[in-house]
């Protein structure tokens, strides 16, 4: 008896026994499994939404820093701001321009801040970023600051929306303003660049940080509305950015926005 014993007990895991062990393993390893996945999602979301965060950050402080030194060309006082589209602003500035022992202010910088549209149906594209430090002719950098990026109103709606010295808005949109290919484009070009303007209409493609003449002109017949653009660009005091970001998948996107008041446009 006690031999049929010590076989039974050497006879190991019994079929049910076996199903029972794998049933409970399978159940504990899917909710380990599950717990490991959330964790990992959760902790890609944070990541994201925190570079999203520093990156979109600076892009938004170092443009509203070069807007507020926006500065004229010369004395006439008719070129702060050459082109102002929803999605484009292209103006001259006081950046780095005191170099020497007794800050004399030098050449002024040509800078181009726009949205470079990748889906023209989402409006999405990139937030691009060229300056032309102290000449306006020969570009300095470009920047790519954010590769997924919106205005806040989707599709349709501006990144840039400047205001008038009496507080009001102006909608570049409003305005048939520009010439480009044989056809008047909606937003607000100098009709005539002034001497010294240097590269018209500065862009990049989307794959090349090669930079280019873009095809925007001033309207030279102004037609589809009487006010003179000129003077609606002249007369800008304040900008406002607001854009959105987000990664990839869209599965993460946060609103930025921000005013920059222009100051006289002279060194001091």
């Amino acid at each position: 008896m006690l031999t049929r014993l010590r076989e039974r007990d050497d006879a190991g895991l019994t079929l049910a026994e076996l199903v029972v062990s794998m049933t409970l393993l399978t159940i504990l390893l899917a909710i380990g499994g599950t717990f490991f996945v959330t964790a990992i999602r959760s902790t890609n979301s944070t990541t994201l939404t925190n570079e999203q965060t520093a990156d979109a950050r600076l892009t938004l402080d170092s443009w509203t820093a070069k807007l507020r030194v926006a500065a004229w060309l010369d004395s006439a006082q008719t070129d702060r701001f050459e082109v102002v589209t929803s999605n484009k602003i292209v103006f001259y500035a006081n950046l780095g321009n005191r170099a020497t022992t007794d800050f004399t202010v030098g050449p002024v910088s040509k800078v181009v801040l726009m949205l470079k549209t990748t889906n023209a149906a989402t409006g999405d594209g990139q937030l691009i970023e060229i300056v032309f430090q102290g000449n306006t002719t020969t570009p300095t950098y470009v920047r790519r600051l954010a590769l997924n990026a919106r205005a806040i109103g989707g599709v349709g709606t501006a990144v840039f929306t400047p205001f008038n010295f009496a507080g009001g808005e102006i909608n570049p949109s409003s305005y048939n303003g520009c010439y480009a290919n044989g056809a008047v484009k909606a937003g607000m070009c100098l009709r005539t660049l002034p001497s010294g303007a240097g590269m018209i209409d500065p862009t990049v493609g989307l794959t090349s940080n090669a930079v280019t003449a873009g095809a925007l002109t001033g309207n030279p017949t102004q037609s589809g509305y009487t006010d003179n653009v000129d003077s609606v660009l002249q007369s800008i005091v304040a900008v406002k950015i607001g854009f959105t970001v987000s990664d990839t998948a869209d599965t993460v996107n946060q609103n930025y926005q921000s005013m920059a008041a222009v100051n006289s446009g002279y060194g001091s």
